[in-house]
């Protein structure tokens, strides 16, 4: 980052426009919205996935094997031993404690049920706001790593583009709701709706600019109904994660994923 002239990652660029959208009132709070900004972000993203079909290659996509992932992540969880507690104090938090594991695992057996999983590429793997910076010249994607509490042999191993399309939109979540916490006490139902309402607006500008690059669809599932039911298992995963990074890292946090997961296993109403 300090090498590239004027750089600013997208997550302080989305919380400077969280800042305004959830203390300035009327029409006023659109201006420094963050959408345009996703719409880009998500042209990046699809235009990254291309080059890198290109360079390493295609294959058919495997739904067994990514859902034998998604449980070999949700096995991690349910083995993590309970966590000291953070900042607030009070009892050792478990995985059980904040996670349906039962729940997730159910939604994860009926990804099998997908007709057309698109393709499997080499991925980014850790993809999120702090990982796109824009510069002078433009958006600069970095740190191709992956998920470092991940095995690296599982890092490596060619994933749907979906894999960062779901780290993207978790991290929006993550800015929402960290954005919520810098407001400390003053938060009531109207401000938890705008920043619900910012979230759920920038995944959907993020997913348009995705869809909109040429050929990217290629490489994703045929049918809008496998589409969305692997972005939300890929969702479920990534937030599994998390909550295996919070417990061991940052346990007052912890909430931010598994309100995500109770959210995705919540019926529809």
């Amino acid at each position: 980052r300090q090498y590239m002239l004027g750089a600013t990652d997208a997550w302080d660029l989305a919380h400077t426009a969280l800042r305004v959208v959830l203390t300035v009132p009327g029409p006023e709070r659109s201006v420094a919205d963050f959408t345009a900004e996703a719409t880009a972000l998500g042209d990046v993203t699809a235009r990254l996935h291309l080059a890198m079909a290109d360079a390493f290659g295609v294959e058919a996509g495997d739904v067994d094997d990514w859902v034998a992932g998604f449980l070999a992540q949700l096995a991690r969880l349910a083995e993590h031993p309970p966590a000291h507690p953070g900042a607030s104090g009070g009892p050792r938090i478990s995985p059980s404690d904040v996670v349906d594991v039962a729940g997730v695992a159910a939604l994860y057996h009926d990804v099998g049920s997908v007709s057309d999983p698109g393709a499997a590429i080499r991925v980014h793997g850790d993809l999120h706001l702090g990982q796109l910076l824009l510069a002078d010249t433009g958006w600069y994607v970095i740190d191709f790593e992956g998920e470092p509490a991940r095995p690296v042999e599982e890092r490596l191993r060619p994933s749907s583009p979906l894999r960062d399309v779901a780290g993207m939109v978790r991290s929006f979540q993550y800015a929402a709701r960290t954005a919520l916490v810098e407001r400390r006490r003053d938060v009531d139902e109207q401000v938890l709706a705008l920043a619900d309402a910012w979230e759920a607006r920038v995944a959907e500008a993020f997913w348009d600019g995705y869809t909109r690059v040429e050929g990217i669809e290629a490489l994703l599932p045929a049918g809008e109904a496998d589409q969305r039911k692997l972005l939300r298992a890929f969702e479920l995963d990534k937030a599994v994660y998390e909550v295996v990074y919070e417990l061991g890292h940052r346990p007052d946090w912890v909430d931010v994923p598994a309100s995500a997961i109770r959210r995705a296993l919540a019926p529809v109403a």
